[in-house]
């Protein structure tokens, strides 16, 4: 602030008020603040609870004038013309810009009221109005699609770790050969047996419509089923294997040429090639187990370097692979869902601690939205199902009678033996477990 502006009078270095660019003259303003509060009163208590809800929105409370003229604040026009004015732009549409003769501008701002009073004989009119402040943004409100989120945050955990992974490879390529040879051999050998059991038949039957008697239950979402013959599943696994086993045969001719972009980047490609070849998302969780559970090579050499960073980035997709599955995943129960939350999470925090420990930021942070979002995907979708609890009799007694006395609905009976796995439905165990509604 300059020495002249220091030196004004008071008076004199006040701004003109205006709402919407719109001059007046200010007899005074007032600005009220506060607390939301919500008051809650208990019988035979004394005394209330009162439950701060957060600040309330800033309100200026401003009485003014306007004038024949406008001269002495800046207006223009006749006092007819200005209340003309005034009128339009009160009933315009959204936020508007109120400047405060000291406090300065205040850009989002509300009308809330507005009066116009003249005087039947004079020249002027009298402006009462309330002005509320517009700063919180609606969206934040909105609870986001945390089950959209898991697919996209998993693509971009994968991108993230690869290209860290492939940074630090190509620091030492050449000391990290053995263990790069090492690494890959293996890997091409476990995806080799694993791609046999997730596209068998077997496998596959679960993405069929319907459940296939007591035994087979799929967890992949009805709008999700293949709703394919025996036959054509046994051709989409075949399908399946087959592109598996070509990014197999594309990852060996890599090694051997020792491209570096292409071994880190095609064992990425694998890994999802796997989680995608079954629809299945609890087969494709299954298949991704041992890659998730691999061990590293004991430290202290270079071969056990390379081998380890390798190691690493074939475990950490597969984490974000069985991250992925829960997304398109359907749950029975709260208790499936919360247990499922806290195994995935699992895996994830002891990724986060090792990314942590390598300074891998990036994949950090990549992994920590991942978690967050399975964690609200779960807890969102798990607090609507119904949880599990124990059923106890004293005689064995049909499944139908089980179903209606429980759920006053037959048609769920299939459920129950699919939960309890009797012998037969018409004998159900005395102690069993199900839904609780």
């Amino acid at each position: 602030m300059g020495t002249n502006s220091i030196n004004l009078p008071f008076f004199q270095s006040l701004r003109p008020a205006s709402w919407r660019n719109f001059p007046f003259g200010v007899s005074s303003i007032a600005l009220s603040l506060g607390r939301k509060i919500a008051v809650h009163e208990y019988p035979y208590a004394d005394g209330v609870y009162a439950e701060d809800l957060g600040a309330k929105g800033k309100a200026f409370h401003v009485m003014g004038f306007i004038v024949e003229g406008g001269g002495a604040y800046g207006g223009k026009g006749t006092l007819k013309e200005q209340i003309v004015e005034l009128e339009r732009i009160a009933m315009q549409w959204g936020n508007g810009e109120f400047i405060h003769p000291t406090l300065g501008a205040r850009p989002k701002m509300c009308l809330l009221n507005f009066e116009i009073e003249q005087d039947q004989k004079g020249r002027v009119a009298s402006l009462r109005f309330t002005l509320l402040e517009n700063i919180v943004n609606p969206t934040v409100m909105v609870v986001p699609n945390a089950q959209g989120q898991t697919e996209d945050l998993g693509t971009r955990a994968k991108e993230t770790t690869t290209l860290e992974t492939l940074t630090e490879i190509k620091k030492e390529v050449r000391k990290y050969r053995n263990g790069i040879l090492n690494r890959v051999n293996k890997f091409t050998t476990t995806v080799r047996q694993v791609i046999s059991t997730a596209t068998s038949l077997f496998s596959m039957i679960t993405g069929l419509p319907g459940e296939i008697g007591r035994y087979i239950g799929s967890a992949i979402p009805q709008d999700l089923k293949t709703n394919k013959s025996v036959q054509q599943l046994i051709g989409l696994g075949s399908a399946n294997r087959v592109n598996v086993i070509n990014k197999v045969d594309q990852l060996s001719n890599a090694l051997d040429a020792m491209d570096i972009d292409k071994i880190v980047n095609g064992i990425s490609d694998t890994v999802s090639s796997v989680f995608e070849s079954n629809p299945d998302p609890v087969q494709a969780l299954n298949a991704m187990l041992p890659f998730a559970n691999s061990q590293p090579m004991p430290s202290g050499t270079d071969e056990a370097i390379g081998f380890n960073l390798l190691n690493d980035l074939i475990r950490r997709t597969a984490v974000i692979c069985i991250a992925e599955s829960t997304a398109k995943r359907a749950y029975v129960s709260y208790d499936d869902a919360v247990n499922t939350r806290t195994i995935v999470c699992q895996y994830i925090d002891q990724e986060l601690k090792i990314a942590g420990d390598q300074g891998l930021d990036g994949t950090y942070n990549a992994l920590m939205n991942l978690r967050i979002s399975v964690s609200q995907d779960l807890t969102s979708r798990g607090a609507d199902l119904a949880k599990v609890e124990q059923i106890s009799a004293a005689a064995s007694l049909p499944s139908l009678v089980w179903a209606q006395r429980l759920y006053q609905d037959s048609g769920r009976e299939k459920e129950l033996v699919k939960s309890a796995n009797p012998i037969h439905p018409a004998f159900m165990p005395i102690n069993f477990k199900a839904l609780s509604s």
